[in-house]
């Protein structure tokens, strides 16, 4: 098709002109700021997770790419003090993580063109480019979208590789999966995925001689260890375990267990990593409890992602990628790659995350919707054999843009058609899902121009109230306000943030 790669570039400049009025809308999130400061630390040769008033338990070597203009910044201008608190740098680190964005945007068109075409190809993209949850997370000074962009990659190029025998797939596949590393700890789940698909792939095709395929396995290791290594700059590589304090008591189980006293091919600060989350998650210190429909867990819900999915992706999204995995099913006998590759991984992530016992956004699904935005394919493939297929294709990409386009405020809170009222949106959800402080300056504003309005209150009152949803949800102070949501009816919400009661 001579104009796909035109319709390609028109999609991705429209997705950007859409996220940098975003980076300008937005302001700080809660978990932006410690990113950009160990990205800084990077910088500063300090990989170090254990420094006080500063939450780097999950923050990751990628940030640096966020606070690269900072750098650069003070290399031309040395000296240089702001007095902004560093939101400047934020919005500035924000333009930054556009590459990983577009770069995911990229490999879901690439990947959808290798399985299912040039056309389906750019169906998936256009989904992808518009879908809400992509333009929320897509600009934040996070790991999220990072993560997802290296996810995707290492699929694409593991399948590029497994399908082609390419030399320089493999490389980028062991590349991409190594960067995935120091993106998000999730990411840790790509192994054994890939272990899984190429066991797949094996019972299908000739494997590669034992010395071949000695040589790829300590290519690989070598290039994961590099990265990873290069990555945190060798800070403490080959410490010894057994004589390292570990916090938590799964790590120090697990070093006991197997008697560990060799030196550690990896470094300390991202073995540290897992050791500070596993004390996060044991210890419950810094964390929120986990919420869905009024229910509050510390070990999570089995069908949160479900039930998260469900009513934060557009509609017609969720009506595409059923269709295309229903299609993948029905053609599996004769054309097993999208399930190969397609299916098995989102299938992984999503157990993996549903297990989890911390449970607090879409934004570790989004793995899995770009997965299923990509397997659309299918379905567009069969709707082109239709007469009116077509105006099917055409219609779906209608009602997705329709869907965002009706969004105002900001895209982080984003309920579907399913939650007609938004002001009821936080019985379903919490957390990072509606209010991440993305509208804590404009709620400023709010208040000095209404007086009358109570915030937050510390009992029960009379009069014009505004809260919180997370702390309404509970997820920080249990039963706090039940005497509100329990007694009372909201009457209205602002940026579907705050919920607004009067008690009078």
């Amino acid at each position: 098709m001579p104009h796909t790669f035109k319709v390609m570039v028109l999609i991705l400049i429209l997705h950007t002109v859409a996220q940098v009025i975003q980076i300008r809308h937005d302001d700080i999130t809660a978990d932006e700021e410690d990113h950009l400061i160990y990205g800084v630390a990077i910088w500063k040769g300090d990989p170090s997770r254990r420094v006080e008033g500063r939450d780097f338990r999950s923050t990751m070597p990628v940030t640096l790419i966020h606070a690269l203009p900072r750098v650069i910044e003070q290399l031309l201008q040395p000296g240089k003090k702001k007095t902004d608190w560093g939101k400047g740098d934020i919005k500035a680190g924000r333009y930054m993580n556009l590459v990983f964005t577009l770069g995911l945007l990229v490999h879901v068109f690439l990947f959808a063109r290798e399985i299912f075409g040039p056309l389906a190809a750019l169906f998936s993209l256009a989904i992808a480019a518009a879908d809400p949850n992509v333009l929320a997370h897509g600009h934040l000074v996070t790991t999220d979208m990072a993560a997802t962009f290296f996810c995707v990659a290492t699929l694409y190029h593991f399948f590029q590789w497994l399908q082609l025998k390419q030399r320089m797939s493999f490389y980028l596949f062991s590349l991409s999966i190594a960067l995935a590393q120091v993106a998000k700890v999730n990411s840790l789940l790509l192994y054994p995925i890939c272990v899984v698909i190429l066991l797949m792939v094996a019972i299908q095709q000739k494997s590669y001689g034992f010395r071949r395929s000695l040589t790829f396995l300590l290519s690989f290791i070598f290039i994961q260890l590099l990265v990873i290594n290069l990555a945190f700059q060798f800070d403490q590589t080959g410490f010894l375990p057994d004589k390292t304090a570990f916090q938590s008591s799964f790590m120090q189980g697990l070093f006991n267990r197997f008697n560990i006293s060799l030196p550690s091919p990896l470094p300390l600060p991202y073995v540290d990593t897992f050791d500070q989350i596993y004390f996060e998650m044991e210890s419950r210190d810094g964390l929120p409890l986990n919420y869905l429909m009024g229910q509050l867990s510390k070990e999570g819900f089995w069908n949160y992602f479900i039930i998260c999915m469900g009513i934060k992706t557009p509609v017609a999204t969720l009506a595409v990628m059923l269709a295309g995995i229903l299609m993948i099913f029905l053609q599996a006998r004769y054309k097993p790659k999208p399930v190969v590759f397609l299916f098995v991984p989102a299938l992984f992530i999503f157990w993996f995350i549903s297990s989890a016992a911390v449970q607090n956004g879409y934004r570790y699904a989004l793995p899995v919707l770009a997965l299923g935005i990509i397997s659309t394919g299918a379905m567009v493939n069969q709707l082109i054999k239709l007469q009116r297929g077509w105006l099917l294709i055409c219609l779906s990409l209608v009602m997705v843009l329709v869907e965002t386009g009706t969004v105002r405020n900001g895209f982080i809170p984003f309920t579907n058609w399913l939650v007609p009222d938004k002001k009821n949106a936080w019985l379903w959800l919490a957390d990072s899902n509606l209010n991440w402080e993305q509208n804590h300056n404009r709620l400023k504003d709010y208040l000095q121009k209404h007086p009358d309005l109570i915030y937050n209150p510390a009992s029960p009152v009379k009069g014009k109230i505004a809260v919180h949803v997370n702390e309404l949800a509970g997820i920080w102070h249990p039963g706090k306000y039940q005497w509100l949501s329990n007694g009372y009816t909201p009457v209205g919400q602002l940026w579907q943030c705050y919920i607004l009661y009067d008690t009078r």
